[in-house]
């Protein structure tokens, strides 16, 4: 049976640069929609439900936000992604090589600055389309 892995050294790319200081990474959430197709002849009082479209959902990570970083700022980085509503190719890489690829926007990008430490960002990218997971 294979071993678990350490998430330590997992990768964020938009548009093939890599996301600095990224610290902890959430999503893809996937999930299947589904319609409730109970209906009076179903013979049993049990709701029944189909399968209908596939969603790759939301990615959510958080950075230690450096203003002035290319990858962050609002000339080239996640911040330009979001005021021009950008789609981008974005990919994430798992420490033993396995990669999930999926084109997704910036929806949200929240900053917060405690007293007591370090600048941070939590960033939401709402996935569109069909992600590849290889």
């Amino acid at each position: 049976m294979p071993e678990p892995v350490g998430a330590i050294n997992t990768l964020l790319k938009a548009d093939g640069t890599l996301i600095a200081e990224v610290r902890s990474i959430n999503g893809l959430s996937l999930s299947v929609k589904s319609v409730d197709t109970t209906s009076h002849s179903s013979l049993t009082p049990w709701s029944r439900a189909t399968p209908t479209l596939l969603d790759a959902g939301d990615l959510t990570f958080e950075i230690n936000y450096i203003p002035s970083d290319p990858t962050h700022n609002n000339a080239t980085g996640l911040l330009s992604f979001l005021t021009n509503r950008s789609t981008k190719p974005w990919t994430l890489t798992f420490p033993e090589g396995t990669e999930w690829g999926f084109d997704g926007f910036i929806s949200k990008f929240e900053v917060t600055a405690p007293v007591d430490n370090v600048l941070t960002a939590k960033i939401t990218i709402t996935a569109t389309g069909e992600p590849t997971l290889v």
